[in-house]
């Protein structure tokens, strides 16, 4: 439906304004189609966060990074690993990436 009328940007738009989403959502509620005008109904729930997560320029690209490494080290213990051996192996990996001490996470 990427183009289509009423249809939000296909990509995320650095120039993202809270009044075009706004335009957007009072469209897709009143002519969009009944699935679009449930996805605008649903952004209604939480909208100051909708509106904060495309205008803002704070992301949690820091956090997803370290949750991911720390994912990949458990995953590499096959489950086997008990809580402190998998926090042992978290602490060792930033001591291997220069980060001693540890930041914490």
């Amino acid at each position: 439906m990427a183009g289509g009328r009423g249809a939000p940007p296909a990509g995320r738009a650095p120039e993202c304004r809270g009044d075009d989403l706004t335009a957007w959502m009072t469209r897709a509620l009143d002519h969009g189609p009944s699935p679009v005008q449930g996805f605008a109904a649903f952004l209604q729930n939480d909208w100051d966060a909708v509106v904060n997560g495309l205008t803002l320029p704070w992301n949690s690209g820091a956090v997803e990074g370290q949750v991911t490494r720390i994912k990949l080290i458990k995953r590499r213990s096959y489950g086997r690993a008990s809580f402190a051996l998998l926090r042992t192996l978290v602490l060792a990996s930033c001591c291997d990436r220069h980060e001693y001490p540890p930041q914490p996470l």
